[in-house]
């Protein structure tokens, strides 16, 4: 049997805070993680993310003020349904590793434990099958980045409404 996961990969340093306002920024991702989860096969497995951090600079570490870096671990961590397996952090700059570092001690012991900081990409390749990492990373995937997911998503809210499938029974 072959075992399916859910992995997402995130881009952190392809948002332009001069583009898109932080307050749309937490709209747009909470949008497209509440869709996700909405995902049987979510549901079941969990989620295994990676945050590339390639590309951040001052203008996005402005905004991991602690307030907000609190809100960001009580709605993803206390608050949505949601299951973590695990979280790696890639090409991180040396002021974003070192916060995050500071920062780990302060979390609880599960969030410590699926937190990973990877110091090169092919480390990536120690926790996830090389046939689902981009080439980038040391995979052999190519066709990854899917424009018209949120069109997809929005009209697969049929298949996994909110509120669950009707009980059949």
């Amino acid at each position: 049997m072959r075992k399916q996961r859910r992995q997402s990969l995130a881009k952190r340093g392809k948002w332009n805070p001069e583009e898109l306002s932080f307050e749309d920024f937490k709209r747009v991702t909470s949008l497209v993680f509440y869709q996700e989860l909405r995902n049987p096969v979510t549901q079941v497995t969990g989620f295994h993310i990676i945050h590339d951090f390639a590309n951040t600079g001052y203008q996005h570490l402005k905004y991991c003020t602690p307030m907000n870096m609190y809100l960001l671990y009580h709605a993803s961590f206390e608050c949505a349904p949601a299951k973590y397996i695990e979280v790696h952090c890639i090409n991180t700059n040396y002021v974003l590793s070192t916060l995050l570092i500071c920062a780990k001690p302060f979390l609880v012991e599960s969030v410590r434990k699926i937190l990973y900081f990877h110091s090169s990409v092919e480390e990536l390749l120690e926790s996830f099958p090389r046939s689902t990492l981009p080439i980038k990373y040391g995979g052999t995937l190519t066709d990854y980045y899917t424009a018209d997911y949120l069109k997809r998503a929005n009209e697969e809210q049929g298949d996994f409404p909110a509120g669950g499938l009707k009980n059949l029974f």
